[in-house]
């Protein structure tokens, strides 16, 4: 799983060949036409997620291809992928164009709510008003304690490999032991690396439990799968945590955390608090159009254990509460609040 803007800042930074998850496609010529099928046809045989949706692909391109050839134009162009981008309401599609505003184009929950219209977490008021302790791991890790002997945990990010949350997750454990429950709070976290989610969840494991089913698209045509993947998470070898947890969401939790999420509530001891999750899980690749604009496409068709894809659709918890942006001001964070009331 990658966060977008984290992949197309990396990919840009690097150059576009430098990038793992940039795949260039064949060199064609470079007109809006081009640049058009090219999109089209790459949809076709690598997005993942037609079926879920229900959308007929081969219908909606044309509708989008017959303005677009009336005016082949790169505004053109622009408006009908984004517009293609805004039908299948997924967020991990973006389309990045240097030439227009704005630049970067995102679809689904990430297009549609603007951070700023709909901030419901502030760290600053978390840090300085709730916690009685709190340490950090480099900045990819941050633990301490609440009142009443709560354990808390925030992780912003899940994109360092899996060898550094084995490292580290251990003396986090260890440090919070004592405590009567902890909170994980994931509010805000733009996703990274399923293996490392993995990883993480492993540390509260009871058993060994089937949490996700995930299958990648390999051609064309409804049924061009791969043979789907189950995964399984086991408990830590080293020591865990068995009491009980609050995983804390929201609307900005996506991609990796949403599959972090997926194992964590296969657990006994879990409860959700916040808001229902982003609703994008699938890995995204990155790739170029003739033109140089780059965009991204959803490859995979992810399910939790039940075998239920909620792409578009997110992880609802089992406490529905948000934080207005009254409570924030105020210096109330209600969530984290909450959060604490299922542990006291």
């Amino acid at each position: 799983m990658k966060s977008l803007i984290y992949l197309l800042t990396f990919c840009l930074l690097l150059s576009t060949t430098a990038c793992n998850d940039l795949l260039l496609g064949e060199r064609v010529p470079n007109t809006v036409i081009d640049s058009y099928e090219v999109f089209v046809e790459d949809f076709e045989k690598h997005y993942g997620l037609f079926q879920v949706k229900g959308v007929d692909w081969t219908n909606l391109s044309a509708q989008y291809r017959s303005p677009l050839v009336a005016n082949a134009t790169e505004t053109g162009l622009f408006d009908a992928l984004t517009g293609l981008i805004t039908e299948l309401d997924d967020s991990h599609l973006f389309l990045y164009s240097p030439t227009h505003d704005p630049i970067f184009f995102e679809g689904g929950i990430s297009g549609r709510l603007s951070r700023e219209d709909y901030e419901d977490l502030d760290l600053n008021l978390v840090f300085d008003k709730y916690l009685t302790f709190i340490d950090s791991v480099s900045e990819i890790i941050y633990y301490g304690t609440l009142a009443d002997n709560i354990g808390y945990i925030y992780l912003p990010e899940i994109y360092d490999e899996p060898s550094f949350f084995e490292q580290y997750m251990p003396q986090v454990i260890d440090d919070l032991k004592e405590t009567k429950g902890i909170i994980i709070d994931i509010r805000d976290n733009n996703g990274g690396e399923d293996e490392s989610s993995k990883m993480i969840a492993s540390f509260f494991a009871d058993q060994r439990r089937l949490y996700m089913i995930s299958r990648y698209k390999i051609g064309p045509g409804p049924e061009a799968f791969e043979e789907p993947r189950e995964w399984y998470v086991s408990p830590y070898e080293g020591e865990r945590y068995d009491k009980p947890v609050v995983l804390l969401t929201n609307r900005f939790t996506i991609s990796a955390a949403e599959t972090f999420s997926f194992a964590m509530k296969t657990f006994p001891q879990v409860t959700q608090v916040g808001d229902k999750t982003t609703g994008a899980f699938s890995d995204v690749v990155t790739r170029e159009l003739p033109n140089g604009w780059l965009y991204g496409l959803s490859v995979g068709d992810y399910r939790n254990a039940d075998n239920i894809n909620l792409e578009s659709i997110g992880i609802a918890p089992e406490v529905v509460i948000v934080n207005s942006p009254q409570d924030l001001a105020a210096g109330n964070d209600k969530m984290l609040e909450k959060a604490m009331e299922e542990l006291r």
